[in-house]
């Protein structure tokens, strides 16, 4: 095991709430070149209007229409709704998910948010937990690539970490 993972499943270990394994995800991340990070969770129920949990390391606008659901309809959520393969994002506007969504993508460029890597945990129809990360920064394939693996495990101990918190909380 190398040390970062050493330094994560120690942090995840001793963390005693969401925001404790939040905080030890950012310091995973940063290294990466990722600035920000979040998580949320979606669960099905009541039918009429879906429950959203979500969990931020900043907080603005964007923070603020996420935890209403307003982010539950962009290329990103699809894909992390049905797939548990990562979602990436350079940060550039020739991407196809910024031409999905060209007005909430300028919004979210606004707000100094570039590139990025989501990958969700998938539990059952219209059910997943979701953990993305943002930059300041537009990222390259090579960047994205780089990451990609770390990421992997990083997301797959962070949700699970996460869903036991929300499932077992002391």
């Amino acid at each position: 095991m190398n040390n970062w993972q050493v330094d994560l499943f120690t942090g995840l270990q001793s963390s005693t709430n969401m925001q404790d394994v939040l905080d030890v995800t950012l310091k995973c991340i940063k290294p990466l070149g990722f600035d920000y990070c979040s998580w949320r969770s979606l669960l099905p129920l009541p039918m009429a209007a879906k429950k959203i949990v979500t969990l931020n390391s900043y907080e603005d606008d964007i923070a603020a229409r996420e935890a209403k659901g307003d982010y539950l309809d962009t290329p990103l959520s699809r894909h992390c709704a049905h797939s548990m393969e990562p979602f990436r994002w350079q940060g550039k506007t020739s991407e196809d998910w910024y031409q999905q969504i060209p007005d909430m993508a300028e919004e979210y460029f606004g707000w100094g948010r570039r590139g990025g890597w989501a990958q969700s945990l998938v539990t059952g129809t219209d059910m997943y937990s979701l953990l993305w990360v943002d930059s300041c920064d537009v990222l390259s394939l090579r960047d994205l690539e780089h990451v990609d693996f770390r990421m992997q495990w990083v997301a797959t101990a962070v949700l699970s970490y996460m869903n036991k918190i929300k499932m077992y909380p002391d």
